[in-house]
């Protein structure tokens, strides 16, 4: 069990690690941390987007169901359904 020092401009985050947190580390010392935080930034999004999306549909009169495709693709599918949904019925 080993431990590491992340330092970020004024900020300093201590941590411990294993072995299987190894990669982990060697991302954030050795590699681009902005890569890593854009992969999982671009996940979350990507995640949580899935029931805004569906509900948005309902209200618009489409089937949730029609959402899903959209919501497979990360960025470009939520941009092709702002560019492709009906208009919301007042």
């Amino acid at each position: 069990m080993g431990t590491c020092d992340l330092i970020i401009p004024n900020v300093k985050f201590s941590c411990v690690f294993d072995g299987g947190a190894t990669q982990y580390k060697d991302i954030w010392t050795n590699k681009s941390a902005l890569c890593c935080v854009s992969s999982v930034d671009l996940l979350i999004l990507s995640a949580v987007i899935v029931n805004p999306m569906r509900e948005d549909c309902r209200r618009r009169g489409w089937r949730a169901s029609k959402a899903t495709p959209f919501c497979l693709l990360p960025v470009v599918g939520p941009a092709l359904y702002l560019l492709l949904r009906p208009r919301l019925n007042d």
